[in-house]
């Protein structure tokens, strides 16, 4: 599950302040591997969309954070079930677009009544498997949609404990960089042509 937190939103301009992007992930039972053995909780992959009982989102759970050796920052803050897995992955806005000095998330579309709330997007722009994000910000006066490419973690340091996080493309995204009012955007697949992850 993917959402924005905000420490704040105003009712009048729709812009949340000090963001941060959520991925909460699901508890479930773990596929079998070669590895695993008689009596193991797990399901062979062939049951992979046999329900479980025991699947939940524990979104009760207080952060706690955790140091990242990235210019000294904190890039997120994690829970974890009591299995000792992750459950909860905390991206600040501020660190995922680290050109953009203090992004507001747009939150809130309000040229309606009541004002609506504006989705983070979520959809694969290279093709390469893995969601990318779409995400309407507002910064210098103007608005524009901010694609957060899906890429995995370096190895040497403790991005993310699922081997993934999301950056700004560093190149690609000139067309989206020049529209200032954007309202709201979305992924679409033109030519209905997308391929299966990984």
């Amino acid at each position: 599950m993917v959402y924005p937190v905000c420490a704040s939103v105003n009712a009048k301009t729709g812009l949340g302040q000090d963001c941060a992007i959520h991925i909460s992930y699901n508890s479930q039972m773990p596929l079998c591997t070669p590895k695993s053995k008689e009596g193991d909780r797990c399901r062979p992959a062939a049951n992979l969309c046999t329900a479980d009982p025991d699947f939940a989102f524990d979104l009760s759970k207080k952060s706690s954070v955790s140091d990242v050796d990235v210019v000294g920052t904190r890039l997120l803050a994690e829970t974890e079930d009591h299995h000792g897995l992750q459950t909860t992955t905390v991206l600040p806005l501020d660190q995922l677009i680290p050109d953009i000095r203090s992004p507001s998330l747009v939150m809130l579309d309000t040229t309606q009544t009541p004002a609506l709330p504006l989705p983070l997007r979520i959809g694969d722009y290279n093709m390469d498997g893995y969601p990318d994000l779409l995400a309407v910000i507002a910064h210098g006066g103007g608005t524009q949609a901010k694609l957060l490419e899906s890429l995995p973690c370096r190895p040497h340091h403790k991005e993310c404990a699922t081997g993934r996080t999301f950056r700004a493309p560093a190149k690609g995204t000139a067309a989206l960089d020049v529209v200032l009012d954007v309202r709201v955007a979305t992924f679409f697949d033109v030519d209905d042509d997308v391929r299966p992850g990984p």
